[in-house]
């Protein structure tokens, strides 16, 4: 990496007054464009996720329900069993 002062060594004080000037200017500015869009920080915002839901009420809009995970209500009556045991 070279030493950047070496090259501002011929610049009068003046011009390197403005350069800096310039510099800051520019920090300046991308320093304002620095935020980051809510879409991309919070979950409830992320475009794929407004797509799903949107997905979802149009299927219930339609009454196709989700076949995906299903909840099962009240007690299951029937036991897994691994190798003959429950």
């Amino acid at each position: 990496m070279s030493n950047s002062s070496n090259s501002l060594d011929h610049l009068s004080a003046e011009k390197k007054r403005e350069l800096l000037a310039e510099l800051l200017q520019k920090k300046a500015a991308i320093e304002g464009q620095g935020e980051i869009p809510s879409e991309y920080c919070r979950f409830d915002q992320y475009p794929e996720y407004l797509q799903l839901k949107a997905q979802q009420a149009q299927l219930l809009s339609q009454g196709i329900r989700n076949p995906y995970l299903q909840c099962m209500k009240g007690l299951l009556r029937i036991q897994p069993k691994l190798m003959g045991k429950p």
